[in-house]
C-alpha cells in the first residue's frame, strides 16, 4: 500500500470521458475507419440522426491519446478515429483503467465501415445501419457481429485470436466463404455447401444480400 501511495501523481490513472460528434448536414455518404485499440468496443446505430456519428469514450489519458480526423468533400465524409499509446511517469500500480469505446453511426447515411478491434471485447450491432462495405480486423478477444438486415453489401473479416460470432439476419440472403484457420467452425444449416462457398437458398436475385469472406485466425467461428 505504501508503494502505491508514494507513486508520483502523474502515474495515477487520469480517467477522461469524451463525447465526439459531427453534424450530418450535407453528408450523403461516409467512409468511417475506427481503430480504438485496447478496451471494450460497441458499435451501433445512432438515435439522433442530426449527427453523422457519436463517439463516447472513457480512457486513461496517461496510457492512451484519442485521435480524430473528419473531412467532408462533395458530400462524402471521411472519418478516422484512433488511439496512440503513451506513458506518463511510472506505471500506475493497482490503478488500471479499461478503456470503453461506444461508437454510434447514423443509420440513414450509406457508409463504408472499417473496424479494427485491437485487444478487446467487441459488440458490433450493425443491424440498423446502411452499409456498402464492412471490413473487420479482429485482434485479441471476443467479437460479436450482427449484420444489417437490409441492403446489398460486402463483408470481409480477418480473424484474430479469440471467438468470432457472426449473426446474419433472416431477412438477408448470403454467400459465405470461410478459411477456418485454427479452431472450431460452426455454420448454420440455412447455408448450403456450394463449392468453396456456403449459400442461402434465395441468394441469387435477392435485393437484400451479403457477400461474406472470413479469414479465420486462432479461435472458434460461429456463423448463424
Amino acid at each position: 500500500a505504501g508503494v502505491i501511495w508514494l507513486s508520483p501523481p502523474q502515474a495515477r490513472a487520469r480517467v477522461t470521458e469524451d463525447v465526439i460528434t459531427h453534424p450530418a448536414s450535407g453528408i450523403t455518404s461516409a467512409m468511417v475507419r475506427a481503430g480504438l485499440g485496447i478496451g471494450s468496443l460497441r458499435v451501433s446505430a445512432l438515435e439522433d440522426t442530426d449527427h453523422a456519428f457519436e463517439l463516447v469514450a472513457s480512457y486513461d489519458r496517461n496510457q492512451v491519446q484519442l485521435t480524430q480526423d473528419v473531412r467532408v468533400e462533395d458530400g462524402v465524409a471521411r472519418v478516422r478515429l484512433g488511439t496512440t499509446s503513451q506513458r506518463v511517469g511510472w506505471p500506475s500500480l493497482g490503478r488500471s483503467v479499461e478503456s470503453e469505446w461506444r461508437l454510434s453511426l447514423n443509420p440513414d447515411i450509406p457508409m463504408r465501415l472499417d473496424i479494427s478491434t485491437g485487444v478487446s471485447r467487441a459488440h458490433l450491432a450493425l443491424d440498423r445501419l446502411t452499409l456498402t462495405r464492412l471490413t473487420v480486423n479482429a485482434g485479441v478477444g471476443e467479437v460479436l457481429l450482427t449484420l444489417p438486415d437490409a441492403g446489398s453489401y460486402d463483408v470481409s473479416v480477418d480473424g484474430g485470436v479469440g471467438a468470432l460470432r457472426i449473426e446474419v439476419p433472416e431477412e438477408v440472403e448470403a454467400r459465405l466463404r470461410v478459411d477456418r484457420g485454427l479452431g472450431a467452425l460452426e455454420i448454420a444449416p440455412r447455408f448450403r455447401p456450394d463449392g468453396i462457398y456456403h449459400v442461402t437458398a434465395g441468394f441469387d436475385g435477392a435485393d437484400d444480400r451479403v457477400e461474406i469472406d472470413v479469414d479465420g485466425g486462432v479461435g472458434s467461428i460461429v456463423i448463424r
